[in-house]
C-alpha cells in the first residue's frame, strides 16, 4: 500500500498538482504543523527512526522548506492567524518534543541558519536531574550490543542473549517492567543503565561525556531562549495521569520549572508520546492552557479543538514525497491510516 501511495505522490508532484495544492486558498486556511523529537549525535536514528532523525535529514527537510517559500512562523503567532483567518500562504510552524540536548547542537544551528523559529515542548525531570533518559538510553545500549549473547549474568540475574529478532525489545521491557515494580527514582534508575553498560561492555563514561540521550539542561535552555527558541510545555516528569489533579500537578510542576528557567509561565502543550483522554482538553482548558498539540496526523484547520492540534510527525524513513504531501497538503486528499504514538520516549519518576 505504501509503494502504491508513493507512485501516485510522485505522479502528483510531476503533473504539478501539489503546487497547485500548496497554492490555493484552501491550503491558506490550514496550518502544518511539523513535529520532531531528536536529531542524532551518534546512531540513534538506527536504533529508533521514529523518534530520532540524522542530521542530513533534517538539514535537507529545512531546505527543502526554505527553497519552497513556505512561511514558517511562530507556533502562537501561527495558531492566532489560524484562529483570524489571516495566515499567509503555505504557513508552517516547527515543533520539538521532549527537548534533547542534541537540539542545541545538531537542530539549532540549521534553524538559524534559516532564521527559521520553533517551539520546543520541554518536559523538565531530566532537565533537573541531567543524567540519560533511562528507557532511551537502555534501548540504546541494547540495539548497540544486539546480535550477541553475554557471558555471565545479565543486569537481572538472568543470561542476556541479544540474538534472536526482537531480543533487544524484549529485554527493554523487562528493564521498563523492572523499574516500574520496584518505583526506582531516577538515581536508581540512572545506576541500573550503568549496571546495563557493564554487562555489555560498553563504556559509560564516554556515553556520559557524549550527552546522548540527556535532556537540554536549565543553562541551556536559558541561553536558547535568549536566541529566540520558544519553551512551551510537556509536563515534569513526562506523564499523562488519568486523575485531574495528578494531571494539574504535571502542568503546575513543569510551569514552576520553567518559570524558574527564563521567567515566563508558557501555556501552550504537547500532550507526551501524544497520549490523551476524553478528559483532558477539559481539564487543560480549566488550568489555563492555550493549546494543545497531538500526534494524529494532519493539517490544523480554525474548526480543530484548540486542544487536540494535529500535526505532521516527521520521521527518518518518511520519503520526500511524503515530506511534500504534507507540507503541500495534498495529503489530505489521499486514503490514510490515523496515526498515534504509542511508545513513550520517557517515564522518568521524581
Amino acid at each position: 500500500m505504501r509503494g502504491a501511495k508513493l507512485m501516485v505522490l510522485r505522479a502528483l508532484r510531476a503533473a504539478g498538482l501539489s503546487r497547485a495544492v500548496a497554492a490555493s486558498p484552501w491550503r491558506r486556511r490550514r496550518l502544518s504543523i511539523l513535529c520532531y523529537h531528536g536529531i542524532s549525535l551518534q546512531d540513534e536514528h538506527e536504533w529508533n527512526p521514529g523518534l530520532f532523525l540524522a542530521p542530513n535529514v533534517f538539514r535537507r527537510r529545512m531546505e527543502y522548506l526554505h527553497r519552497g517559500g513556505y512561511a514558517v512562523l511562530p507556533l502562537a503567532d501561527a495558531l492566532r492567524r489560524l484562529g483570524d483567518g489571516t495566515l499567509p500562504p503555505k504557513a508552517v510552524a516547527i515543533t520539538f518534543d521532549d527537548g534533547f540536548h542534541d537540539f542545541r547542537v545538531q537542530a539549532f544551528p540549521i534553524l538559524k541558519a534559516h532564521s527559521f523559529p520553533a517551539t520546543v515542548y520541554q518536559t523538565t525531570y531530566y532537565s533537573d536531574y541531567n543524567r540519560p533518559v533511562f528507557r532511551l538510553i537502555c534501548g540504546l545500549m541494547l540495539h548497540r550490543g544486539r546480535g550477541r549473547a553475554y557471558p555471565g549474568k545479565g543486569w537481572n540475574g538472568d543470561p542476556l542473549d541479544l540474538c534472536a529478532p526482537g531480543s533487544v525489545d524484549i529485554e527493554l521491557a523487562k528493564l521498563d517492567r523492572f523499574a516500574r515494580d520496584n518505583n526506582l527514582s531516577g538515581r536508581d534508575k540512572d545506576a541500573l543503565a550503568e549496571q546495563l553498560a557493564g554487562c555489555l561492555g560498553q563504556d559509560w563514561n564516554a556515553i556520559l561525556e557524549s550527552r546522548v540521550m540527556r535532556l537540554l539542561e536549565p543553562s541551556s535552555i536559558r541561553e536558547l531562549a535568549e536566541q529566540g527558541i520558544d519553551f512551551q510545555l510537556h509536563t515534569h516528569r513526562h506523564l499523562t495521569p488519568r486523575a485531574e489533579q495528578a494531571f494539574r500537578k504535571e502542568l503546575d510542576d513543569n510551569q514552576a520549572r520553567l518559570n524558574e528557567y527564563l521567567g515566563i509561565r508558557p501555556s501552550h502543550f504537547c500532550y507526551p508520546s501524544g497520549v490523551h483522554h476524553r478528559d483532558y482538553p477539559d481539564w487543560l482548558r480549566r488550568w489555563g492552557a492555550e493549546s494543545a498539540v497531538t500526534c494524529h496526523f494532519g493539517l490544523a484547520r480554525q474548526d480543530h479543538d484548540r486542544m487536540l492540534l494535529p500535526r505532521f510527525l516527521d520521521m527518518n524513513f518518511t520519503t520526500d514525497e511524503e515530506f511534500d504531501a504534507w507540507l503541500t497538503g495534498v495529503v489530505e486528499f489521499l486514503p490514510r491510516r490515523t496515526y498515534q504514538a504509542i511508545e513513550p520516549d520517557a517515564e522518568p519518576s521524581a
